[in-house]
């Protein structure tokens, strides 16, 4: 029996390569002669880069930058010497989880940092960037990150504007005119982990605004900034951006890289080609799959799913594992996974308690799923319980 273990990480508690691990253990547990191959996967969220390490081998770089509210911190990116290449997560410098909740302020937060570890990154000279898009914490549409990189805004009466959401609305003119030139000499890939325009009902307004702290009352201006915003990027730059899939991703971050030349493409993609995940599943009787959560927006573009319908593509049955089904979760069964199992299988006191045995339940709920199979596939037990329903 072959099995393929391909999950992303379980934000918060448990990276890609430690899911893999806890996967791998309850594999054993239950078919400890079956040949596992183990490929943990990302889909341009938080994480991507470290993947992307796994995959090419390669360096970690360090670079100060600041959060997305402007406080200092270190952030990491990889760079993969051999394709001459950086891999980096804009939630490394924009991420919300370096945002306590109660600190999360969505109009004061800005992608500026993001800007720093692309310079950092230019630094390396390298012929690509790889830019994970995921997990940010702002609603700037990147402006932030193109104010540090050179690009300057003005109102009407020709006074700069400040790297804020708040000052997009104003906006009369772009400036493009001073961006770090080293920017044209690079291939960018913008990759993406959700396919969302960058406004309107499913933009990243909507979308995404009430997870990082925005209130319902905010999210109609937070629409109008990023409609402005991309109007200005559209008219400056000569290029559609605004109804683009992935525009919306980080924030509207997409669209800012779509201005700056990027190539656009489906993160899960770019991770696969990079792990040879194809080439894993062949052969393969079974793929194990998941991340912290499931939902119906897991469909536009997450890692489950793309693992999930390269599966199907194969006819191997895909089971994902969660620790938490989110609203619209029921279609994911419908030309997706074959069974979705929540690793959650007892109450916990907080959710600190439930990342800490992350590992554990994740494990337990692995093996629990294939000691399930094992019965279905016993003749002998099923007859037993095809009869007691008899009776």
């Amino acid at each position: 029996m072959k099995i393929v273990i391909a999950p992303d990480s379980f934000k918060g508690s448990l990276t890609a390569q430690e899911a893999a691990a806890a996967m791998h253990r309850g594999v054993e547990a239950i078919f400890p002669d079956a040949e596992c191959v183990s490929v943990p996967v990302a889909d341009g969220g938080e994480g991507t880069a470290e993947v992307m390490l796994e995959a090419y081998g390669g360096e970690v770089k360090k670079c100060p930058v600041v959060d997305a509210l402007g406080r200092e911190r270190e952030a990491e990116f990889t760079w993969i010497p051999s394709q001459k290449m950086v891999v980096l997560d804009t939630a490394e410098a924009a991420g919300i989880m370096y945002i306590g909740m109660l600190e999360r302020n969505i109009m004061e937060s800005n992608t500026e940092g993001v800007g720093m570890l692309l310079k950092a990154a230019l630094d390396l000279k390298p012929e690509t960037i790889v830019v994970g898009l995921g997990g940010s914490a702002t609603n700037d549409g990147g402006w932030g990150m193109m104010h540090n990189l050179g690009a300057k805004l003005f109102d009407e009466s020709g006074k700069e504007l400040d790297p804020k959401v708040s000052v997009l609305p104003s906006a009369v003119k772009l400036d493009l005119s001073g961006l770090d030139p080293r920017l044209k000499t690079v291939k960018i890939i913008a990759a993406n982990d959700v396919r969302n325009p960058l406004t309107g009902p499913s933009g990243a307004s909507a979308s995404f605004g009430p997870q990082k702290g925005a209130k319902p009352l905010q999210l109609g201006k937070l629409d109008r900034c990023l409609k402005n915003w991309g109007r200005l990027l559209e008219e400056t730059t000569g290029k559609k951006l605004v109804d683009e899939e992935g525009a919306g991703a980080a924030g509207g971050m997409g669209a800012a890289f779509l201005a700056l030349g990027a190539e656009n493409r489906r993160g899960f993609e770019v991770v696969a080609e990079a792990t040879h995940l194809n080439e894993a599943m062949e052969g393969a009787d079974l793929v194990l799959t998941g991340e912290g959560q499931l939902d119906r927006q897991t469909q536009r573009g997450k890692t489950p799913w793309g693992v999930a319908q390269l599966g199907r593509s194969k006819d191997i049955p895909v089971i994902a594992f969660t620790a938490k089904l989110g609203i619209g979760h029921e279609i994911l069964l419908q030309d997706g996974f074959t069974a979705i199992v929540p690793i959650m299988h007892q109450t916990m006191s907080g959710d600190k308690t439930a990342m800490e045995k992350a590992p554990m339940l994740l494990e337990d709920a692995v093996t629990l799923a294939l000691q399930l199979m094992t019965v279905g596939a016993n003749p002998a037990i099923s007859d037993v319980l095809l009869k007691s329903f008899e009776d």
